[in-house]
């Protein structure tokens, strides 16, 4: 009884360490491949096939500056979170935490700068659909609060919010 048991066991293993395989061979296979986010601004935008060289390349630099932001914001992080576990710890942490702000800007600076090269590969035409495309992420498409009536106000009809 124990040794079907676990000749059972053991192949249950063996199985899901066969598809838990495939599964992360399968993925780094889709690496490779573009995401349909990537494509987003070129479908929309129709761009030229030298209009999409340029955007690759704009989009290929911007997206190692965004990696190498993560990379050291997360790093200052780590050696923030880090000082938790010393007790006399002589970590500066407002250096740490002005560091990362720094970072921050920096990076937020990078999507600003690389919106702003995309848009001048545009044409006339494209700048403007490049514009409501921008807006409405900005705006991220959500209604404002419900009313009395449970009716969603459009976003610009609110009222702002107070002053502080």
């Amino acid at each position: 009884m124990k040794t079907k048991l676990l000749t059972v066991l053991i192949i249950v293993l063996v199985v899901l360490n066969g598809f838990l395989i495939y599964i992360l061979v399968a993925q780094t296979h889709q690496r490779g491949k573009k995401p349909p986010a990537r494509n987003f601004l070129t479908n929309q935008l129709n761009f030229s096939e030298e209009q999409k060289g340029v955007f690759t390349e704009l989009d290929e630099k911007h997206r190692e500056r965004m990696l190498d932001f993560e990379r050291k914001i997360t790093r200052q992080k780590d050696n923030l979170f880090s000082s938790f576990q010393e007790e006399n710890s002589t970590i500066d942490t407002r250096a740490i935490i002005e560091r990362t702000s720094r970072l921050e800007v920096e990076k937020e600076l990078e999507v600003f700068e690389f919106f702003k090269q995309v848009r001048a590969i545009c044409n006339e035409e494209q700048k403007s659909k490049f514009d409501k495309i921008i807006k409405q992420a900005l705006r991220g498409n959500k209604p404002g609060p419900p009313n009395r009536n449970g009716d969603h106000f459009p976003r610009e009809r609110r009222m702002p919010p107070p002053p502080r």
